[in-house]
């Protein structure tokens, strides 16, 4: 015979967690019977044991939406980890919107800005269904805490509203002196993609702010963009006198095919750092970038390791138009750094695909190297490969034994690219 409700309230108390959890996880098989133990569970939201809350709110999920009052009261608590608690049981659950909905906007009033962060997140979780939410999410746009607005913006955002009345918050967000909120409402114009192009102008007049910080997150929001910023290459260029950053590079590269003059100037620079993002950056176009393969080859003789890595990165990237750099790539397998020869394996496997069993055996071998860190890339390097790379399978699983966890992780990794086709 099953035991009835009050002994597992009474085992609640108990601070064994076994005989907690088994308290817990009884109550939540009960389902709508255990309505009452409600209070007694979302207090267990404060346990330190996260166990304990993972095992709670999969319990008041089965108990259904009478749990929702107590869990969107907690939302208002003074810890932020019983909040954040209440705000994943919230969101694991299937809310009902006619209930929910009235509960959480009432919480924008709060005087606690997480209570209306937690809220507004909440929301977004429910995703269409919060729809009716839209316009006091909108009023929340205009909080005086800035990252009320961004969550207010967020949501908004991922419910797929029109972005007329959240761009002009996220642009005032790129100049807010937390950088943290900067680089988020950077994010996310550049996921609004071409719903956001009418920033672009202001994200390029902010390139020239007098905070480096404001123009660092303006630059993020462009790289984010991609080919549809293509209007901010000259300010990049001018940016780039000021602030030699790679992170302007980085975006240039993201621009694609329209950045590729400027980036072939760039290879030219003083900076190293400049000259290996702006290969880099050439790289990632791909095929797009076959007209200017003869000029990242000529930097694969430079001092630092740095930019012959990404020389050979880059060339195996252009694929198939960079058969000319065959020489050099080759030339690179005897270069002084591990991390270039096996850049450059990679780049060649490409290039010729007859040479892909020579790089795997090489790469094989290199996961018994003395050095932690030569395994470790090796792994890396068999991942990237992918399926062709089945012949180092049991290598792989040895190494997964290996004594130092990156190595660990990195064959784990490359094991689920080869056996999945990933790449």
């Amino acid at each position: 015979m099953s035991k009835p409700l009050e002994h597992w309230l009474s085992q609640l108390g108990e601070k064994d967690l076994e005989a907690r959890l088994e308290a817990i996880r009884a109550l939540g098989e009960m389902g709508t019977e255990a309505e009452a133990a409600i209070p007694a569970l979302a207090e267990l939201l404060r346990d330190e044991r996260c166990e304990v809350w993972t095992a709670v709110t999969a319990a008041l999920c089965n108990i259904g939406s009478a749990a929702i009052p107590a869990l969107i009261g907690l939302l208002r608590d003074k810890e932020a980890k019983v909040r954040d608690a209440a705000r994943y049981s919230l969101i694991a659950m299937r809310l009902d919107a006619k209930s929910a909905i009235p509960l959480l906007t009432e919480l924008f009033r709060d005087k606690e800005k997480e209570s209306r962060i937690a809220a507004a997140y909440v929301l977004e979780a429910m995703g269409s269904e919060a729809r009716p939410a839209i316009p006091a999410l909108t009023e929340l746009l205009s909080d005086q805490e800035a990252d009320v607005r961004l969550a207010a913006a967020e949501t908004l955002e991922n419910m797929g509203v029109e972005g007329q009345a959240i761009i002009p918050v996220l642009i005032e967000l790129l100049r807010h002196e937390e950088r943290s909120n900067g680089f988020h409402a950077a994010d996310l114009l550049g996921q609004m993609g071409l719903r956001a192009e009418a920033a672009i102008p202001t994200l390029i007049e902010l390139l020239r702010d007098k905070e480096g910080y404001v123009r660092e997150a303006a630059t993020e929001a462009l790289w984010a963009m991609g080919p549809n910023a293509k209007a901010a290459i000259p300010g990049l260029l001018e940016l780039l006198k000021a602030d030699v950053r790679t992170e302007v590079v980085r975006t240039l590269g993201m621009i694609g095919p329209a950045a590729i003059p400027p980036l072939t100037e760039l290879l030219k620079h003083d900076e190293w750092e400049v000259r290996k993002a702006a290969v880099y950056a050439l790289g990632t176009m791909g095929a797009e970038a076959k007209a200017i393969v003869s000029a990242i080859t000529e930097l694969s003789g430079d001092d630092g390791w740095q930019v012959r890595h990404a020389v050979a990165e880059a060339l195996g990237k252009i694929g198939p138009e960079a058969t000319a750099a065959i020489p050099t790539i080759t030339e690179l397998l005897g270069d002084e750094d591990h991390e270039v020869r096996a850049a450059a394996v990679l780049a060649l496997a490409r290039l010729c695909p007859e040479t892909i069993d020579d790089a795997v055996s090489g790469f094989s071998k290199c996961l018994e190297h003395e050095y932690w860190n030569v395994r470790c890339e090796a792994a890396i390097s068999l991942g990237k490969i992918g399926p062709g790379a089945k012949a180092a399978i049991p290598a792989l699983k040895k190494a997964l034994r290996d004594v130092d966890e990156d190595v660990r992780e990195a064959a784990a990794e490359a094991l689920t690219n080869i056996e999945w086709g990933r790449k």
